[in-house]
């Protein structure tokens, strides 16, 4: 190419500085200015001259002062614009500027990694591209649209795309639009994979091939990860590896799910019943009020801007609208909006910020914008419907849509928002009219609109002050009747969100509590109930205090309490429910007769008919959903398909106005009759629960019937999801059913031994146990039945639990027997044998615990005592010669003794057999299992037992020859609590030193720097001027030489070398004492400071041996971690420090993937409690996981890592903050001060409280409660500030609520004190709490000067954030559920508590600690002799509190669940507790 070919390039070089995307701006600006296509081609021409300086040479990219991303984004953002314009519709450029646009792509595209580089710019490509190959209509040539050969175009878009998807390796996936004429794969795997925003994400999601690859993808992702990680996604990492945040993520994950659920495709809806990581609370939580195809633009400079952009979305549908006129209108109306003054600020604005343009694209940006209709008044007369609306806002470019509104009014519903806002900001006196005109639509006829344009008016500020509240106030509305008309929308968390606003609006005029102002109106009762039971949250119901005849009823029907439903229904003469209870419990013999009895047929009839598979009901003309999946049915029936797909058709169509969950449920339930209808055989997921997906399971069941498929498995399933519900009827029937079939001998025994199952879940307990005997001494079973070990395994728990034989014959006729049974059958199945060995070591386990409590019962002394008084006795009469003067007392005598020795060695030996089977048995399931929960935990418990009992010799020989056998990464969860046996595990220690250095060998990121903790226990030393050096002891001394084994192998010695090198130096930084700095004594507390560059933390370079140490590494089961190591490049030379009393250091490391993360180093500071609790929550996370009413609750968790005695290093908690920094802020700032500024300051009430500390308690308990008359909570705009999406905000609430309740009990349980508001952070992505420093635990807060006599905080504000019902409904149902797991898990973690509390190096850090806060309460520190000596008594303290507290005894009482759970809530918010608080606490806020 000549240079005089490229006239002006040097010219708009030197306008934009050099700046290539500026350069590429001025181009884009001149071409769409220019008169005709020749000056067009100029212009591009300039592109390609910059195209080609690069192609030639990359480095030449510099000479262009920009960068290579910004050349290769604006060039493919700039050629999708030239070639937009080849869009039905569009003014076509000439063929010469076409072909020299894909010329530029091609060139570009055939780079290497090219797909790297161009982020947002790819998605508009991808589908202008996908345009340009659908066919072109005519159009009328004075318009300028012409028709356009196809063939040509189409070869060339093949050959960019084949360029584009050569080498794409990204972990995001971007599918491709539909192109007709290209040999992709099927509709679903035609996807590349592409780096995306999150914008891009939603973007895509929003088409249903997006979608189903999005879910999909998760879906694997999910599916994948193994449950020893399952606490990894609650680790506070600040990793890159997704683009997206978790708000970002799960507002994409419910877009992804509405498409599909919007969608017609069935395969796509069908996705959604296979994804098991999708709730029930995603399902109900499905945002409806957003236009999937309207962003809000939020981001944006102006309000103006924010207005195009939502105009922009709006218009786009009616360019490709059928009819030209629409279509002619909507070019009009775009190009005027683009063209005006504020629509080339927006397009600028898109540019800069690098956002996504596609919304521009399809529009033709040609000459200057018309004259916006002229602007009218607002009158009384006006309808918020009517076009005429939009000419009386001041801004022009809601004018502009005029015309189109005129043609299509429901394009104002759109914008209504928008002009709202625009109407009231610029004439406030308007106010008033529109807010009467708003209403009255609402209340007459209520849309979606309203609750879009309220939506959108809330998140405008409507002040200054940053008090969110106020943006409510933008329209004068009745939030009880915006409710009302939510509900009759099916908008159940916008109608949530609009109740708490009513009676917030009470509670400020009655002055009372919102709790009190939910109780004292019967209305709002009815309406919030309404809402919990459509959004299926069926712990919430609880909170709603209805005491009403109709709520019963409701409640009745919603938990399928059919029987209590009919008594009631009977006893009240309500009969709105009652036919609901009859289809669900009347035998299918009466059903005919009761349905005959009754015309004309309704929706009622038609579900009870097919329900229970009665197919001769008269068909009315019309049907509704039920009616058409009775035809659909029986169409499928007589073999008459057409019609039973016509009529699944028409019920699909019907079940879109259900409520979301309601309407996902009936998705797969029809979706399940047409893929009988096609003979189609689909994946069917089978956790759902079942009271909520009954109509499915019986859906399924009636299928089995119809299409005569003889497909027992599938009602083998529904019986079993029934008996698990305590559905014991419809279990029954789905039994009987499939022992109608034609069954062999197989399938009858299988479900026969469901059988057996439900009637020991009924009560018939006789029965049960009958039937499986009959089953096992059956001469055919062990031949034939599959699972004899699990029917031996039943019998086994089942007579345990009713204790009707010896125990010794229950673990040998059937424990042992399964074992047996399991090896005889090989080695085929593993995890069978494993199993049977894990129930044969638990229930063995069982029994010598029971040994064990006797020989510590008061009865084993009490019968010892009672052995050495008649041996002393029997002395006696020998010596004094009184054998053979009272030979009979003497015989007497002498057979007591040996009476009595010979049964306490009889119970000696039948512990040490019980302990041997145990430890045998947990070895063998430990062997043979693949990973699962119980091998996390059981691990555990085998290091107790052996190590309590290693002077037994038979034990520790049967250890050491069969431990070694256990693979290395199930060792894992105990290796903290193994290293600190070194030294002090007697017969034992030699297996402990193998086990550690064959597990450090195959896991070293794990294991070495636990080892590296204990070499460097004395290092603080070093680094502190005066400190006494200890000598080593033996655990120091052992891991040294461990490490010195594993230096010699070649694999691990740049490890460890590493390693040595990084830990010295995090320890030497984390003993440097800032209060001897003077830059830091003349620094702000927030200031960034400079590390001294003497310290050897900034000497730290390319680290790669090993990942960074905070973040949590997936554990490989094989060992391999040579791929993906996120390692050390070095340490930013700057910190901070959040304050406190040892000064910690926020340390910022560059990591190898380009992201800087904080960590946090910490000197002076025992680390190794907080590692040890956090262990614990770990534990705790995977008992509740497993369990079907706990697995969405859990402890959020982050890495500890203990660097020496004195000095540890902890994972920084991105995105966090502080509940009372937020609530109180540094005095000035804080959410009190900004909602409600008229109350008492907290420091006033600070100074007040301290200064009644030595009064009464009386009177301190009155003094508190007067100030907290003063001092209102307000942390419940905590949410309505972050999360202004209604959908969004009641999910927030929801995981706030769960992550309270259970960080409350788990607290509880482990004694976790000295919760002041700096301690506990709030994640800002996902509204859980996270407890920090837990240096306060086992119930020290109790020992403490000031003792701390609440369980937990539960404060006011804290309560404030739960919603209206409080502490009622899920709050407390959550308590209750996770008290309820750890109490049936409580010998497990009894024992695993019981391991971490008798760690030797647990002893070092069980005194009180100084904490920052509470530092003036606390008794200074013990040395580490005087905590060794008390150590047994602590322990055995703290391991009685917690069996007391896991066996329900509060205050010396035995209560139930709820009596403790009651209790405990009343404990934590008595006033008398909390006044006698130590101030620093805070118990006020």
């Amino acid at each position: 190419m000549k240079d005089t070919k490229k006239p002006g390039i040097f010219k708009l070089l030197a306008m934009s500085n050099g700046g290539v995307h500026g350069v590429l701006l001025n181009l884009y600006e001149k071409y769409y200015e220019a008169k005709n296509n020749p000056i067009r081609r100029h212009y591009l021409t300039s592109y390609q001259f910059l195209l080609d300086m690069v192609l030639k040479d990359p480095n030449n990219c510099s000479s262009i002062s920009g960068e290579w991303r910004h050349l290769v984004t604006s060039i493919v953002t700039t050629v999708t614009l030239v070639l937009s314009r080849h869009h039905p519709g569009g003014p076509l450029p000439d063929g010469t500027i076409i072909t020299q646009s894909f010329d530029m792509l091609s060139s570009l595209f055939s780079l290497p990694n090219v797909y790297n580089l161009l982020g947002n710019s790819v998605t508009p490509l991808l589908r202008t591209l996908s345009v340009m190959t659908s066919p072109i209509e005519d159009m009328t040539s004075s318009d300028g649209f012409v028709t356009s050969s196809q063939s040509e175009t189409v070869r060339q878009v093949e050959k960019v795309l084949r360029l584009l998807l050569k080498d794409c390796q990204s972990p995001e996936f971007l599918p491709i639009v539909q192109f007709n004429d290209l040999e992709l794969d099927d509709r679903y795997k035609s996807c590349t994979r592409l780096p995306l925003s999150s914008k891009d994400l939603l973007r895509t999601v929003r088409s249903v091939e997006g979608a189903y690859w999005y879910l999909s993808s998760k879906k694997s992702s999910f599916n994948m990860t193994s449950s020893f990680n399952m606490t990894s996604s609650n680790n506070m990492t600040s990793s890159n590896e997704s683009t997206t945040s978790c708000e970002e993520d799960l507002m994409i994950q419910n877009t992804a799910i509405h498409t599909l659920l919007r969608s017609d495709d069935n395969e796509a809806r069908l996705l959604l019943g296979t994804l098991d990581h999708i709730s029930d609370l995603d399902i109900s939580l499905i945002n409806t009020i957003d236009d999937p195809n309207i962003r809000d633009w939020g981001e944006v400079d102006t309000d103006e801007i924010q207005y195009c952009g939502i105009a922009t979305d709006a218009v786009r549908p009616y360019l490709i609208d059928s009819d030209p006129l629409i279509r002619r209108t909507a070019y009009r109306v775009a190009n005027n909006i683009l063209r005006s003054g504020t629509g080339k600020s927006f397009v600028k604005s898109c540019f800069n910020s690098e956002q996504s343009i596609d919304n521009i694209i399809p529009f033709a940006m040609i000459g200057s914008p018309e004259k916006a209709p002229p602007r009218a008044t607002l009158n009384s007369t006006v309808k918020l419907s009517h076009p005429s609306l939009l000419t009386m806002c001041s801004c022009d470019v809601l004018r502009y849509l005029l015309p189109l509104a005129t043609l299509r009014p429901e394009l104002l519903e759109k914008v209504l928002g928008p002009v709202l806002h625009d109407l009231i900001s610029s004439f406030p006196d308007y106010k008033p009219l529109l807010s009467s005109l708003f209403m009255g639509e609402v209340v007459e006829h209520p849309r979606i609109k309203h609750l879009q344009s309220t939506q959108f008016l809330s998140n405008k500020p409507i002040d200054k002050s940053g008090v969110r509240y106020n943006n409510f106030s933008w329209l004068e509305l009745d939030w009880l009747d915006m409710c009302k008309a939510a509900i009759k929308l099916c908008q159940y968390t916008s109608a949530l969100l609009y109740l708490e606003l009513h009676v917030e609006e009470l509670d400020d005029a009655k002055q009372l509590t919102r709790s009190q102002g939910l109780s004292s109106n019967a209305d709002t009762q009815e309406l919030l109930l309404e809402i919990y039971l459509n959004l299926k949250c069926s712990d919430a119901i609880y909170g709603t205090q209805c005491n009403t005849e109709s709520s019963k009823l409701k409640i009745y029907s919603y938990q399928h309490r059919w029987y209590d439903l009919i008594t009631f229904s009977d006893l009240t003469g309500d009969r709105t429910h009652l036919l609901t209870a009859v289809k669900h419990t009347t035998p299918s013999i009466l059903l005919p007769t009761l349905l005959s009895s009754q015309s004309p047929v309704t929706e009622d009839h038609y579900e009870s008919a097919w329900r229970n598979s009665v197919w001769d009901l008269t068909l009315t003309t019309e049907h509704g959903l039920h009616g058409n999946i009775y035809s659909s049915l029986l169409g499928l029936k007589t073999q008459s398909l057409e019609t039973a797909a016509l009529h699944v058709e028409r019920a699909q169509r019907d079940s879109r106005d259900l409520n979301p969950h309601d309407h996902f449920v009936f998705i797969q339930l029809l979706n399940e009759i047409s893929s009988a209808i096609n003979k189609q055989t689909r994946p069917m997921r089978s956790s759902f629960d079942y009271s909520k997906w009954e109509v499915l399971y019986k859906c399924r069941s009636v299928l089995t019937g119809v299409t005569g498929d003889n497909n027992v498995n599938v009602l083998l399933d529904c019986a079993r999801a029934a008996r698990r519900s305590c559905e014991f009827y419809p279990a029954t029937r789905y039994l009987r059913q499939g022992m109608a079939e034609d069954l062999s001998a197989q399938q009858s025994l299988v479900l026969q031994s469901e059988q057996c199952k439900l009637e020991w879940a009924a009560g018939e307990r006789r029965v049960a146990l009958r039937h499986l005997n009959t089953l096992l001494d059956s001469k055919s079973s062990a031949g034939i039945i599959p699972n004899r070990h699990e029917l031996l395994i039943t019998k086994a728990d089942w007579l345990t639990e009713t204790n009707t034989e010896f125990p010794s014959d229950i673990m040998g006729k059937y424990l042992e027997e399964a074992v047996r049974w399991c090896q005889e059958e090989g080695d085929s199945d593993k995890a069978t044998l494993g199993n049977a060995h894990l129930k044969l070591a638990l229930f063995a386990d069982e029994q010598f615990k029971i040994q064990d409590q006797y020989f510590n019962s008061t009865e084993y002394k009490a019968e010892l005592a009672i052995l050495e008084k008649t041996e002393k006795d029997l002395a006696v009469i020998t010596t004094t010669g009184n054998k053979k003067r009272n030979p009979k007392q003497y015989s007497t005598f002498h057979m007591q003794v040996r009476q009595d020795k010979n049964k306490m060695d009889k119970r000696k030996e039948e512990r040490v057999e019980y302990l041997l089977i145990t430890v045998r048995n947990y070895i063998s399931s430990l062997k043979l299992n693949s990973y699962s929960l119980e091998n996390d935990l059981i691990v555990f418990r085998l290091c107790s037992l052996l190590f309590d009992n290693a002077n037994i010799e038979e034990l520790c020989d049967m250890a050491v020859e069969e431990v070694p056998q256990i693979p290395t990464y199930k060792l894992l969860p105990p290796m903290y609590q193994l290293a600190a046996r070194l030294g002090t595990s007697g017969n034992l220690n030699d297996l402990v030193i193998k086990l550690i250095t064959k597990t450090a060998r195959e896991h070293p990121f794990h294991v070495l720097p636990i080892l590296f903790a204990l070499k460097n226990a004395q290092l603080d030393c070093k680094y502190i001027k005066g400190s006494k050096h200890l000598s080593n002891d033996a655990r120091t001394v052992q891991s040294k030489d461990i490490l010195k084994t594993l230096m010699k192998e070649s694999a691990l010695k740049k490890i460890i070398t590493d390693m040595e090198k990084l830990t010295d130096a995090y320890v030497e930084w984390a003993n440097y004492d800032l209060k001897k700095d003077p830059a830091y004594q003349m620094a702000a507390r927030s200031s960034t400071l400079k590390i001294p560059s003497t310290l050897k933390i900034t000497k730290i370079k390319d680290i790669e041996s090993f990942p960074l140490l905070t973040l949590e590494i997936p554990v490989r089961c094989d060992g391999n971690y040579s791929s993906n190591l996120l390692s050390v490049v070095g340490f930013n030379t700057e910190y901070q420090t959040p304050g406190g009393v040892n000064l910690p250091k926020v340390t910022f490391a560059l990591c190898s993937d380009g992201v800087i993360r904080k960590q946090l180093v910490k000197g002076n500071d025992d680390m190794r409690q907080d590692a040890v609790m956090e262990q614990v929550f770990n534990v705790a996370n995977q008992l509740l996981s497993k369990n079907q009413l706990t697995h969405h609750l859990s402890m959020r968790t982050y890495k500890v890592l203990p660097l020496s005695q004195r000095s540890g290093l902890v994972e920084w908690c991105e995105n966090t903050i502080p509940i009372g920094l937020y609530l109180v802020g540094r005095g000035r700032d804080g959410a009190h001060l900004k909602y409600r500024p008229k109350d008492t300051k907290s420091s006033d009430v600070r100074a007040i409280l301290k200064a009644c500390r030595d009064k009464s308690e009386a009177k301190l308990t009155m003094e508190y409660k007067r100030q907290c008359e003063k001092f209102k909570p307000v942390f419940r705009h905590y949410f309505s500030e972050n999360f202004q999406n209604p959908t969004e905000w009641y999910k927030q609430k929801c995981n706030y609520t769960y992550s309270l309740a259970t960080t409350s009990i788990v607290g509880h349980i482990v004694g976790l004190g000295d919760r002041h508001v700096q301690n506990i952070l709030i994640d800002k992505a996902t509204s859980e709490l996270i407890h920090i420093d837990l240096g306060v635990a086992f119930d020290q807060g109790q020992l403490l000067h000031i003792p701390e006599k609440v369980p937990f905080r539960l404060t006011r504000d804290l309560v404030d954030g739960l919603g209206i019902t409080g502490t009622e409904g899920t709050f407390r149902r959550s308590c209750e559920h996770v008290m309820r797991v750890l109490k049936e898990n409580k010998e497990l973690l009894f024992a695993i508590i019981e391991v971490f509390i008798h760690d030797p190096l647990f002893n070092w850090c069980i005194n009180d600690t100084t904490t920052d806060t509470s530092k003036e309460q606390h008794d200074s520190p013990k040395s580490d002799e005087e905590s060794q000596d008390n150590s047994n008594n602590q322990a055995q303290r703290v391991l009685g509190s917690l069996k007391r507290k896991l066996e329900g005894i509060e205050e010396g009482v035995v209560l139930g669940v709820e009596g403790q759970i009651n209790h405990l809530i009343r404990k934590a918010q008595d006033p008398a507790n909390l006044s006698r608080i130590f101030v620093g606490w805070q118990a006020w806020i």
